[in-house]
Formats: C-alpha cells, sequence, structure tokens
C-alpha cells in the first residue's frame, strides 16, 4: 500500500489525481477522506479508482494550493482492518 504525500492537479498530465497504490488489499473495504487544515471534508470515495482531481466539494472550484489530511481505511486480505492517516500537498 503506498500513498504518496504530493500531487500537482495542473493540468500538465502529470499528478493529475491524488489516490492510492499497492496490491495485497481489499478495495471492496476501502475508503479514503481527505480534509482542509481546518477539519473540512473536501472529498470522499468508495471507490479506489477515483482520485481526488484537486476541486473543492463543489466540483467547480480548485483547492488552493496547501497541505490536506488524507484518511484511509482498507482490510488487509488477512483480514485486519487498516487506518493510515497522511498529509498531502497540493502543488498548483
Amino acid at each position: 500500500f503506498y500513498l504518496p504525500n504530493t500531487f500537482s492537479p495542473n493540468n500538465d498530465g502529470r499528478n493529475e489525481l491524488f489516490r492510492p497504490y499497492g496490491t495485497g488489499w481489499d478495495t471492496d473495504s476501502y475508503s479514503m477522506r481527505i480534509y482542509s487544515r481546518w477539519g473540512e471534508l473536501i472529498f470522499i470515495t468508495s471507490d479506489v479508482n477515483h482520485g481526488w482531481d484537486g476541486l473543492m466539494p463543489d466540483g467547480a472550484t480548485e483547492a488552493q494550493q496547501d497541505v490536506y489530511s488524507v484518511t484511509v481505511t482498507i482490510k488487509g486480505l488477512d483480514g485486519k482492518d487498516y487506518e493510515y492517516i497522511r498529509a498531502v500537498a497540493l502543488i498548483r
């Protein structure tokens, strides 16, 4: 399981989406939440293929360049629940 610490949704074709990568976990139990530094929920998904594109919840406004908190919960193939809490930097 790998969770990047930076992404740059600036339409240059590289690092446009923020999402985890890896193998060995149950994708049906996946959940990712992204919060602003003030605790506002910015993005939520339970689809591992649906990453955050750097937009605010309205889907039109770009999130500002900043550091956001990420919480990912997954179930490993060993049946155990795992929670990862990380920071991600959005760079424009």
